[in-house]
């Protein structure tokens, strides 16, 4: 319902991100368990670099996304399964110190426009993708979701999760070492 009134009262919205640090861990010295949300005419540099390479190729006819996901789906290396439309893999370059896991939907569009149904599997993959961070050992991540919001046909709405921990001797957030 947000996002959909910020396109209907501004037509220059074009990219919507939510980001969310949770615990210490993500980036700070105190619990601050808080979510950001941004929609404007740009995205995040990521988020950016990720939907123009993915509209580029489609504009020639090759769903890179896609082809990402079936490769990932075959060698089984990367693979995390299936939630309905939401597929999961490992980053093979994480952005983090550790790991990186993706849930990446099966077709492009934008988050406005998802069903219900397609939230419902979200938020399993997302429970899912927790507890494996928690079974990993790690109490704090770092999420962040990213859709497209006028060119919905051109990029598949996709979540990352980064898990985070503390650098010795002052447990500073590997976040900030990494910095």
């Amino acid at each position: 319902q947000f996002l959909n009134r910020v396109m209907e009262v501004d037509a220059g919205t074009r990219a919507f991100a939510m980001n969310w640090n949770y615990a210490p861990h993500a980036g700070s010295s105190i619990l601050h368990p808080h979510i950001q949300l941004s929609a404007g005419a740009f995205a995040s540099n990521r988020a950016r670099r990720l939907m123009m390479a993915s509209r580029e190729a489609m504009m020639r006819g090759w769903d890179n996304m896609a082809a990402w996901m079936e490769k990932e789906r075959e060698e089984k290396t990367r693979w995390g399964g299936d939630m309905g439309p939401w597929q999961m893999t490992f980053a093979f370059a994480p952005r983090g110190r550790f790991f990186e896991l993706n849930l990446i939907h099966e077709s492009p569009g934008c988050f406005a426009t998802l069903s219900n149904a397609a939230l419902q599997h979200l938020a399993t993959g997302v429970v899912k993708a927790f507890r494996f961070v928690r079974k990993m050992g790690f109490v704090s991540m770092n999420l962040s979701l990213f859709s497209p919001l006028r060119e919905a046909g051109l990029f598949h709405p996709m979540i990352s999760i980064s898990p985070r921990a503390c650098v010795g001797p002052y447990q500073m957030s590997d976040i900030s070492f990494q910095m």
